[in-house]
């Protein structure tokens, strides 16, 4: 009886043996050539009938040798996006479960780029839903021309100077036609566009942002938005000048009119670097929910002496920047849950009036040109 129970025993520990020490496992690990650990790798062995599976958080999966079998050649290969296995695939013979352990691991490298998944990049952001930015970006300037400017606009009475000390060297002022300004159409330069904003980005892809933007007086140009006409008669020397003049008026930072609300999707597309320092994305956006605005003012006068005198100055109405831009942008992370970007624009510009007088705007839409800087704080 004693030898049975002695011999179920030695059974026992011999059965129990190898299960003690995990050698009843194949352990493959994961691991960049910065010897650190690779999560998420699928791992798969040729020919084994079961699916590919996962290395956990220390790079490492875990396979039954019972299910592979001892002394068999096998190769193994590995896959994560972004990453490559050297030469391919491991050649491995497992061991012997009775006299030692079965560990075997592989080096996988980044290459220098390459395209990036939506589900890599988000969990490259380590979790962060939302990020918090601050923009700066510069706009190409642009001409809007106006037809059909009123006669009311274009039309200047004589300065009274010259209705008193030179009323018979003057056109007749009861004759309206000689006091109308005869070009209707005016060419307006809407200069470049300097834009502060602050935004609030989700995942790194839906971003909305409240901007601010400053725009220069537009410059009287003589021909173009500044038309002048002589009221003195041919048979006299000298000049006294009329004229009108349709411009956009300056605007800077945080006026009540200087705020739109771009909206915009910056979706993942490529990576550079081992350890994918810079990421590259496609922009796509508009503004068409609260477009930029450009306000009008016209402004009549005489021109003497070499300078203006102005008579009276009206408000027009203004116009509204509808714009739809995409392009690419480059993502830098600076440092833990700083990153920082720069952005190439293309921005297709569609005008509306909404002006007080009876302008008509001839303009064509325009392509321009955006160069923006951000920096984003993950939170």
């Amino acid at each position: 009886m004693k030898r049975v129970g002695l011999a179920a025993l030695i059974c026992i520990i011999c059965w129990s043996f190898p299960n003690c020490f995990g050698q009843s496992l194949l352990i493959i690990r994961a691991i960049d050539d910065k010897q650190q650990p690779l999560r998420d790798v699928k791992v798969t062995i040729a020919g084994w009938e079961f699916a590919p599976r996962l290395t956990d958080d220390d790079g490492r999966v875990y396979f039954e040798m019972k299910d592979i079998g001892v002394g068999r050649e096998i190769s193994i290969t590995g896959v994560l996006v972004g990453y490559r296995m050297k030469n391919g695939s491991r050649g491995y013979t497992t061991k012997d479960t009775l006299v030692s352990s079965n560990y075997t691991e592989f080096v996988m490298y980044c290459p220098k780029w390459g395209f990036l998944q939506l589900n890599d990049y988000i969990k490259g952001r380590r979790g962060y839903a939302i990020g918090l930015g601050l923009g700066f970006g510069v706009e190409g300037s642009d001409h809007v021309l106006l037809g059909n400017v009123p006669s009311d606009i274009r039309t200047v009475p004589p300065h009274p100077d010259d209705l008193r000390d030179r009323s018979t060297e003057i056109l007749p002022p009861n004759v309206l036609d000689n006091y109308l300004v005869h070009e209707n159409a005016v060419r307006i330069e809407v200069g470049y566009r300097a834009n502060i904003d602050i935004f609030i980005s989700f995942w790194g892809i839906i971003n909305v942002a409240v901007r601010t933007s400053s725009i220069r007086h537009s410059e009287k140009v003589e021909g173009q938005n500044y038309f002048r006409k002589d009221y003195i008669r041919p048979e006299y020397f000298g000049k006294a000048m009329i004229y009108y003049s349709v411009e956009s008026r300056k605007k800077q930072f945080l006026d009540r009119s200087s705020f739109s609300l771009p909206i915009f999707l910056t979706y993942p597309a490529l990576y550079f670097g081992e350890n994918k320092e810079i990421i590259s994305r496609i922009v796509l956006g508009t503004n068409t929910i609260l477009p930029q605005r450009i306000d009008l003012q016209s402004e009549q006068g005489w021109d003497r002496f070499g300078e203006r005198q102005v008579q009276q100055a009206r408000d027009l109405g203004e116009l509204k920047e509808i714009e739809w831009f995409g392009g690419i942008d480059f993502e830098r992370t600076a440092v833990k849950d700083l990153k920082l970007g720069i952005q190439f624009m293309l921005v297709y510009t569609v005008y509306q009036e909404s002006l007080k007088v009876p302008l008509s705007l001839e303009s064509e839409d325009r392509w321009l040109f955006l160069i923006r800087l951000n920096m984003t704080c993950l939170i």
